[in-house]
């Protein structure tokens, strides 16, 4: 009996200090993205009654998947997240930033990540957490989930209330719009990332193409546009 509460107390003893070394052997890393809207960050305000000149363009919602997130090392992927999907929103502030566990020893040069949600994921069915369907980011079963959203207000929009909306997204053929996204990195534990949507708003014709909600050639051609606006904060 003796001999037994002593095996006992052994294993428990290991599995304590096995648990502390691993710990040990971790690190955290942060990873935070910043949307940014003539060179500050993007505020969402609903409430407030705009007034619009000849000029404004006014944002009032930004949504981005951000998955299949990885780090890099001389080309070679040294990590990769598990159930990488994680749902940005500029209205919510706690979804600009998560942090990821991985090994103390570990190097990375760059940070690799898709804009948007395989194909695979996309016929799976209903799902939970960042991808439910409740997000308001799913079109249908045959469309999938929107990558990108992009609304807002400009007066050279020739639509009701001169509205601008971009839902893009797109799994499969031709015009699959996911978007991969590779970014050099210091190996450090905070990893800061801007979300350009001054250089978005640049590159998207807002008089003759002031609406995309659907997939096809167009919606594609804008997906493109939104791998170039990710940019490492320094």
């Amino acid at each position: 009996m003796q001999m037994l509460q002593k095996l006992m107390f052994l294993i428990s003893l290991l599995i304590i200090v096995y648990g502390d070394i691993n710990a040990q052997d971790t690190q955290q890393i942060q990873i935070s993205f910043r949307p940014v809207y003539q060179g500050c960050a993007l505020t969402i305000d609903l409430e407030s009654d705009i007034k619009l000149d000849s000029t404004d363009v006014v944002i009032d919602l930004f949504r981005c998947y951000i998955s299949n997130l990885e780090f890099v090392n001389k080309k070679r992927t040294v990590f990769y997240e598990k159930d990488s999907y994680h749902l940005l929103d500029a209205e919510k502030l706690e979804t600009l930033s998560f942090s990821l566990e991985i090994k103390e020893e570990m190097s990375y040069d760059s940070i690799r990540f898709m804009i948007g949600i395989d194909s695979l994921t996309s016929i799976s069915g209903a799902m939970s957490g960042d991808l439910d369907p409740t997000k308001g980011m799913f079109w249908a079963w045959n469309t999938g989930y929107i990558f990108f959203k992009l609304e807002g207000t400009s007066p050279i929009c020739k639509t009701r209330k001169n509205r601008f909306v971009y839902h893009l997204g797109g799994y499969d053929g031709l015009y699959a719009a996911q978007q991969w996204v590779t970014l050099p990195v210091l190996n450090n534990n905070h990893i800061n990332i801007m979300i350009d949507l001054d250089d978005y708003i640049q590159k998207v014709d807002l008089i003759v193409l002031p609406n995309l909600m659907s997939p096809g050639k167009n919606t594609f051609k804008y997906s493109q546009f939104a791998s170039s606006i990710f940019k490492i904060i320094k």
